[in-house]
């Protein structure tokens, strides 16, 4: 029942194996991230413009050193730049992040990038489990609205275990005819059972 139940589906077989990439939330992220950072880049090269005009603040242009009698103000949007490079996907350094277990806002670009590496789920995979989530109703209407979005999915299945030609051809038949002879139970394979 529920979410337990579509997991089970969905991990029954590869070709079940599709989720959302949420490409269009990606991108918003990464724009409003990219328009801030626009934002603070000319306040910035404004600040540096002021500071080469006033010979109590050249010291902002030619040191890195701190302290904490100075004006904080480019300390303060040099925080904000940095922080905000982080959440673009870039650490303070500019390196690229390179492990998943950062944290979320620390590492969007990244994500992003290796969700648009698998590629899209194959039409027919999406359809299959859209038909079974139809016929079956796991979930409470509203939950299931992610389903909807087929032009966002992804498989982290390779192209190459996708199947091609003839298997196309007999998977597409078998999961369109629910009691179909063909459907082996993988339990019986050494596999995880398959019963919803």
């Amino acid at each position: 029942m529920g979410w337990p139940r579509l997991a089970a589906f969905q991990n029954q077989s590869d070709s079940c194996a599709v989720y959302r990439r949420f490409g269009l939330l990606f991108c918003r992220l990464l724009l409003q991230l990219q328009g801030e950072l626009t934002s603070l880049e000319g306040k910035l090269l404004q600040l540096d413009m002021q500071d080469a005009t006033d010979v109590n603040k050249l010291y902002r242009l030619r040191t890195s050193d701190d302290d904490a009698t100075w004006d904080p103000a480019k300390r303060d949007m040099l925080k904000e730049i940095q922080e905000k490079l982080h959440a673009y996907g870039k650490n303070f350094m500019g390196v690229w992040k390179q492990s998943l277990s950062l944290s979320a806002t620390g590492n969007l670009l990244y994500i992003d990038a290796r969700l648009r590496e698998l590629g899209p789920a194959p039409s027919r995979n999406h359809r299959n489990v859209y038909n079974w989530m139809c016929h079956n109703r796991p979930l409470d209407k509203g939950h299931d609205d992610f389903i909807l979005r087929k032009d966002d999915f992804v498989s982290p299945v390779k192209k190459s275990e996708q199947g091609s030609g003839i298997n196309d051809v007999i998977e597409t038949t078998v999961s369109r005819w629910p009691k179909c002879p063909l459907k082996v139970n993988t339990a019986l394979n050494g596999g995880p059972s398959s019963t919803f």
